[in-house]
């Protein structure tokens, strides 16, 4: 099993600054490598199946992940 800590293409959660609303589905995407879509539509998903729980999740990830520079 790989470190990531250690692997040089690891880069830390961070909003995406030209992301559509506060950028953290985006900063997601960019972190995990998947398509920005993908991770969009999960998240819709999600917010749907739990009756808009995801919402304040989203919210406290906006307030707690740093915007990047």
């Amino acid at each position: 099993m790989e470190n990531t800590y250690n692997n040089p293409t690891h880069t830390s959660l961070v909003r995406d600054p030209n992301g559509v609303l506060g950028g953290v589905l985006s900063g997601v995407a960019r972190q995990q490598g998947w398509d920005v879509s993908l991770v969009r539509l999960t998240y819709i998903a999600f917010f749907l199946m739990t009756f808009g729980t995801a919402l304040f999740l989203y919210l406290l990830a906006w307030v707690i992940v740093p915007e990047a520079n």
